[in-house]
């Protein structure tokens, strides 16, 4: 599944959803499932499929390193609710190797939206997570969180 999502630039998890509450548009409507929504359903089945596709995703991932790839997602954000017009902090964090990786994309700098993302992400890596914070007196408040879809750069 996760090899296949590798191949969509930019598709959201519950992308309707999405579209209508967060900032992310998406670029395709389609719901996807992951191995993680099967999981929470409690079957061991896919606890073992979910543990198969994390040593194939290690694989893939040190395959993708060693060949030099590069994963990118070009997915545009639209004005987060709540923002105030402040400098913006863009966190990525993905699961490489089965550890969290966290890179800033932005710190501290004012940006328009829409803000069209030009992110590179981790080699192999499919999947992670945007933290969007906005510098509020002094400190950085989470204004929320957005599923990013990457795909291997031609």
């Amino acid at each position: 599944m996760k090899r296949s999502l590798a191949l969509m630039a930019c598709v959201l998890s519950s992308a309707m959803v999405l579209t209508a509450v967060s900032p992310v548009m998406a670029a395709d409507k389609e719901k996807t499932e992951t191995a993680d929504t099967k999981e929470d359903a409690g079957t061991e089945e896919t606890k073992k499929d979910s543990d198969t596709e994390s040593t194939a995703d290690t694989a893939q991932q040190s395959e993708a390193a060693a060949n030099g790839e590069v994963w990118k997602c070009t997915q545009a954000l639209n004005t987060p609710k709540g923002y105030q017009g402040g400098a913006i902090r863009l966190e990525l964090i993905q699961e490489v190797n089965g550890e969290s990786k966290s890179s800033k994309i932005v710190d501290g700098e004012k940006l328009e939206f829409p803000y069209t993302l030009d992110v590179t992400g981790e080699p192999g890596v499919s999947e992670g997570t945007l933290y969007v914070s906005e510098l509020i007196n002094g400190n950085f408040q989470q204004l929320g969180t957005y599923p990013l879809t990457f795909k291997k750069a031609e």
